[in-house]
């Protein structure tokens, strides 16, 4: 079985578009239906509140796995290893997809 390595903001995966774009729908479908807000605060740049939005969206490798991982069609199981903490913003995201689906 093969392995897929992501670091933060990466863009240099053969699938980016496609990784990028699931993204895109996720963050629209849980601000709908979960109720999700991006926590800026875990942005630590000085930049717009906007900006800081759009840069949560793509930072971090458990968002970038999650998407490509529902961007497949495979019955293998699936390992997202992480060795540090995850920011609050990353979390909510994947706690409101396990909560309330894709």
């Amino acid at each position: 079985m093969a392995s897929v390595f992501f670091m933060a903001g990466d863009n240099s995966h053969q699938e980016k578009g496609l990784i990028y774009a699931k993204l895109k729908e996720l963050d629209k479908k849980k601000r709908r239906d979960a109720g999700y807000v991006p926590q800026i605060k875990f942005a630590l740049y000085d930049l717009e509140p906007e900006n800081k939005e759009e840069l949560l969206t793509y930072h971090s490798t458990e968002k970038l796995a999650v998407a490509f991982v529902l961007t497949r069609n495979s019955g293998l199981p699936i390992r997202i290893m992480k060795n540090l903490r995850v920011c609050g913003d990353c979390r909510s995201l994947c706690l409101s997809i396990y909560i309330k689906g894709c």
